[in-house]
Formats: structure tokens, C-alpha cells, sequence
């Protein structure tokens, strides 16, 4: 393989001019890295001189974002397949389980006349949307899988 020469910043003990010949070569079969013998204390890879000034602002920001992103919840969809164990009509929400735990999930405004239409004991594919820990899931979509219903399937508008 060809030694890489490095060519170091200028500074006051340090010209602009390749480093010595010395390399030596890290055990990394993958990518070799050269690497030069020489000391210099002051020098550093051209590239990589960055001002105090944008490096804190740079570490600021990015500790803003990292705040900001985790004071921000993203809503995920997830599938149950679940029987239907009882609908809640005066609270708008079905109990379902779910590997063996049982919790409620929420109708939406457009469900909410259809949702007597399940079969209660009957298996129902739900496309939930969680949108937090402590938050009820929302149901998206539902599609009956086996029961009676006038509503084998409700596409988030409309039953068919």
C-alpha cells in the first residue's frame, strides 16, 4: 500500500510541507490509517481547524435539539389483533387485549355510529395510532376477521 502524507496547518514550528516519512500503519486490515511519527504541538490536519466560537455554538445547538426532540412525541401506527371484550358507548372507546393485557383504545368522532356494529367476542384487526405512553391509542382502521357486524371494515371516514 502508499503511505498517505498528511499536510499539517501552519504555525510557528510548523511549515506547510509534507510529514516526514516515518508512518506506521494501524492494524486494520479493512482501512489502513497512516499515521506520522512527527511531534508537533501545535499543528493540526488542514480541514479540521474550527473556531472556539462556532465549536460551542455547534454543542449549544445541538443540546437545544436534543431538548427540543425529546419534549416532542411522534405518533406511531400498530396492529392488534384482538377480540372485542366490551364497547364503551358512553365514553367512546373498546376494550380490547393484547398479550395478555387488556386496555382501552379510542373511537374517533367519524367511528363513533359504527362502533355497536362490532361483534363483541369477534376477532378485529385494529390500525391504531399511539401517540404516547400515557395516552388512550386512536383508532385509525378495523377490519373483522370473524363475528357478524354490518361494518367488516371502517377505513377512517366510512364503513364497507
Amino acid at each position: 500500500m502508499t503511505p498517505v502524507s498528511f499536510y499539517l496547518a501552519r504555525d510557528s514550528e510548523c511549515s506547510l510541507a509534507p510529514a516526514p516519512f516515518n508512518y506506521r500503519i494501524l492494524d486494520n486490515p479493512v482501512f489502513p490509517v497512516f499515521f506520522s511519527g512527527r511531534e508537533c504541538d501545535n499543528a493540526r490536519v488542514d480541514g479540521s481547524i474550527i473556531n472556539e466560537g462556532t465549536r460551542m455554538r455547534t454543542i449549544v445547538l445541538a443540546i437545544f435539539l436534543s431538548a427540543v426532540m425529546a419534549g416532542t412525541s411522534f405518533a406511531v401506527d400498530k396492529s392488534y389483533y384482538s377480540p372485542v371484550i366490551y364497547i364503551d358507548t358512553d365514553n367512546h372507546r373498546i376494550l380490547i387485549s393484547q398479550l395478555g393485557g387488556v386496555f382501552y383504545i379510542d373511537v374517533p368522532e367519524a367511528a363513533r355510529p359504527h362502533m355497536e356494529k362490532l361483534p363483541v367476542s369477534g376477532l378485529v384487526d385494529f390500525v391504531v395510532e399511539v401517540k404516547g405512553e400515557n395516552e388512550i391509542p386512536v383508532i385509525k382502521t378495523w377490519k373483522v376477521k370473524s363475528g357478524e357486524s354490518t361494518c367488516m371494515y371502517f377505513n377512517g371516514k366510512e364503513c364497507t
